[in-house]
Formats: C-alpha cells, structure tokens, sequence
C-alpha cells in the first residue's frame, strides 16, 4: 500500500517580496538617480567656471597693452558721449535751457569722466586677473610711455601727477557747473554729472597709483607688505588705504620711489577728501 502524498508545496521563488523591502529599495534608486543628477549638473558647473575662466584670462592677457584699453575706453567715451548729449538736447530742447545747463561744459565733463572710469575700471579688470609677472611687467611698460615725450604722446597718458591733477581740476569743475547753474529742473542733470565726477576722481587716482606701486614693487622691495602674496589687489589695498588715511599704516615704503608715490598720493588724497568732496557736498545740500 502506497504512503500518502505529503501536503507540503516547495517555495515559489515568484511570490510577492515584502512591500516595505520595495519601497527601500525604490527610495535607494531614487536617491542614486538624484545623487547622479546632481553630480552631473556639478561637473557641468565646474566645466562651464573653467571655460569662463580661461576666457577671462585669455581677455586680460590681451587687454594687458594700454594702447587697447586706451582704445576701447575712448570707443566707449564717444559712444555714451553721444547718447547724453542726445539726450540732453532732447530733455531741453530750448536754447535758454541749454545755456543754464552750460550744455558745452556738461559734455566735456561727461566725457571725459566716462573715459577716465572706462579706462579705471578696464584696468582694474584687467589686472585683478594677471598674475603677478605680467602686472609687473605691463605697470613697468605704463611707466615707461610716461618717461618719454613721444611715447607719452603716441599712447595718450601724461605723468602720474598730470594726470591725478587733471582728474581732481574735473571734479572742480563739475562743482562749478553745478554751482553756477541756474535754478531750475536740469540741475538734476548737474548735480548727477558732479556726484559721478567725484567717485570717477576717487576711483581713478587709486587705480592708477596702484598701478604706480606695482611698477616700483617689480622685484618686491619696495614696500614691506604684510601678505607674501604680492599681486594687483594688494597694491589696490595700499593705494585706497594711503589715499583714505593719508599714511601707508603697515605698508611701509623701502625706497625712494616708493616713499614719493606715497607721499603724491597722501597729498592728493588730502586735496580730493578735505577740498573737493567738502566742497561738492556743501554745494549740493545748497543747491537741495
């Protein structure tokens, strides 16, 4: 006689799994996908900051010739020239208005401080992003043009005192067009023009100082700085410190030269904050 068929079935490999083990494991794909994605869209970040940034290097290695940024400074001064006076002979088309407005002084004062800060600020650019041999070598050959007549002719740009001195005799007289000018709407249009004229003689003077003192730190000693790191920004930092307070403070100037440039800066400082912004700011709570 046969034995009964035991009752016990084998294990279907193909039964349903625990529903909370799933969910782990949709909740791991899930936060694998995403770590992917985000690793993705980071590679992609650094390789689009890379490629700008060799942009930007690539730029400022051509922009390191004075006579290209001297140019693009004077394009763009013709340019925004233009455009304000258009809009200035739009704004006051009588020629009552025009004369108050000194419509001829205006312009000069427009352009030349759109040039000054075009130039300022394109060197700036420029040479926040060299490294410290090209600044030292493009500052040295700025140098030099000066030092010569026909150099300084053929580029455009006069000594460093010439020029500091022109910048502060703009500020003047922005304040005397302002000071001058008749009651009336368009002094708004003067008094913006005096306010920008200002902030382009600060900001200039100091880039170019900077630059100044990174022509005379070429073999890094001429001044006793407390970084090791010795590149634009750090010269940048000197020129706004003596040319707010008057005095290098830690910055300590080794050489003759140095001591000079300090010593220029420390008085033009002194003019543009006790003479020409005392001045601009008492004639624009007048003329409020």
């Amino acid at each position: 006689m046969s034995a009964p068929a035991e009752d016990s079935a084998p294990d279907d490999p193909r039964a349903p799994d625990d529903p909370r083990a799933e969910a782990r494991a949709r909740a791991r794909e899930s936060a694998a996908a995403s770590a992917r994605r985000r690793r993705e869209r980071l590679r992609r970040a650094r390789e689009r900051r890379a490629r700008r940034v060799e942009r930007e290097a690539d730029l400022a290695l051509r922009l390191r010739s004075e006579s290209r940024r001297n140019t693009i400074a004077l394009n763009v001064t013709v340019v925004l020239s233009l455009a304000a006076t258009f809009a200035l002979s739009s704004l006051f088309p009588s020629e009552r208005e025009r004369a108050a407005i000194s419509l001829p002084g205006a312009f000069a004062v427009i352009a030349i401080t759109v040039y000054a800060a075009s130039f300022a600020l394109l060197t700036h650019w420029t040479f926040h992003r060299l490294p410290r041999r090209d600044v030292v070598i493009a500052a040295r050959l700025a140098r030099a043009r000066r030092t010569s007549p026909w150099l300084r002719w053929v580029a455009g740009r006069g000594s460093v005192s010439s020029e500091a001195l022109g910048l502060v005799l703009l500020a003047v007289l922005a304040i005397l067009l302002l000071l001058l000018s008749e009651p009336g709407p368009y002094r708004v249009v003067l008094l913006v023009t005096t306010i920008a004229a200002i902030l382009c003689t600060w900001y200039s003077t100091a880039v170019t100082l900077a630059v100044e003192y990174a022509a005379a730190d070429g073999h890094g000693d001429a001044f006793e700085l407390r970084t090791p790191r010795r590149g634009f920004d750090e010269y940048l930092y000197v020129s706004m410190i003596v040319q707010v307070s008057g005095s290098a403070n830690e910055n300590v100037p080794l050489t003759s030269g140095a001591r000079r440039l300090v010593r220029l800066q420390a008085l033009l400082g002194h003019v543009m904050t006790s003479v020409v912004v005392a001045l601009g700011i008492s004639v624009v709570i007048t003329v409020l």
